[in-house]
């Protein structure tokens, strides 16, 4: 389950050395003769630090979808049989978080109480007591929640289903700042959600043009005679002059497609209105361009119309 990230499980010998506060520590032993215990220790830090900003290794989607479930099976614990395991203390703090990280994936939470003392406040404000009572609140939680949790799960659907492409066939020449870049492209687009994720997307696509560029620029063979040089920043005329010079007859055909990914990367990375769609095509586009500059470039790559399809 996506909460389980904001536990960790630890085994101790002595049983009475561990103390069931506000610092996250739940006796967790099973019955029988093992002596040894299972302690579940809440991460207070993990949580504190997601609500300054974002954690390296840590999917922000992720811990939305996880804090919105342990906020409110915590909640509907203390509010039905009182057998949530957080403090008051704890609680509070995965609402706090949790509205923040919303708020950053472009989602607001408004909920009408902070913690479980003023949930409690709320609920007999709202006349859920009495006979059925443990139902009512049951519902009202789920109500409250609905519209954010509705929204998570269609981010994460579009986030499942919206794979970047791979080459036809992997190459052999080594090109390690390409490969930096588009393993950065793949993790940032495996993160995006918002609209702002899908602008920024558009500097990732960017940046693995001007890998490309950069690996393929070659200032003896590429300038012109009133050139001194081809800054990294166009690295659009640097692949281009690359197609010239190892390319004869298809030049043209295959600068069309530099340009074209040149072109969506500088739209997303400007649009007002960015999108999953146009970014999924954006990342695909420079993918699939160093793949083939690359198999140009690589001799072990070069075939005759007469060779065995490589693929």
């Amino acid at each position: 389950m996506p909460q389980d990230m904001f536990f960790e499980s630890f085994s101790s010998p002595d049983t009475q050395s561990v103390e069931n506060d506000d610092l996250g520590a739940f006796d967790n032993t099973q019955g029988g003769g093992d002596t040894s215990a299972s302690v579940v220790v809440f991460n207070v830090d993990l949580v504190s630090a997601l609500r300054q900003g974002s954690v390296d290794g840590v999917n922000e989607l992720e811990a939305a979808i996880g804090l919105t479930d342990l906020a409110q099976e915590q909640l509907k614990k203390y509010a039905t049989d009182g057998s949530q395991l957080l403090g008051e203390d704890q609680i509070t703090l995965v609402l706090r978080t949790l509205r923040v990280i919303l708020q950053r994936l472009g989602i607001e939470l408004q909920l009408p109480f902070r913690n479980y003392e003023t949930f409690q406040i709320h609920w007999r404000d709202e006349g859920l007591t009495g006979d059925g009572s443990w139902h009512k609140r049951r519902s009202h939680l789920e109500s409250l929640f609905k519209d954010t949790r509705d929204t998570l799960d269609v981010f994460e659907e579009n986030r499942l289903t919206k794979p970047l492409t791979n080459p036809v066939k992997a190459n052999t020449l080594s090109w390690p700042e390409v490969d930096l870049e588009i393993r950065e492209l793949r993790r940032k687009f495996d993160n995006a959600v918002t609209p702002q994720d899908y602008r920024a997307l558009g500097t990732n696509c960017v940046g693995v043009l001007e890998a490309v560029g950069e690996a393929v620029y070659d200032s003896s063979l590429d300038l012109h005679d009133d050139e001194s040089s081809i800054p990294k920043d166009r690295p659009k005329v640097r692949i281009e002059r690359f197609i010239e010079r190892t390319l004869a007859d298809e030049d043209e055909t295959v600068r069309k497609l530099v340009r074209s990914s040149v072109g969506l990367a500088h739209r997303l990375k400007h649009s007002s209105t960015p999108s999953s769609l146009m970014a999924g095509v954006s990342a695909d586009n420079v993918i699939l361009l160093a793949s083939i500059v690359r198999r140009i470039a690589d001799p072990t790559f070069q075939r005759s119309l007469d060779d065995e399809a490589p693929f």
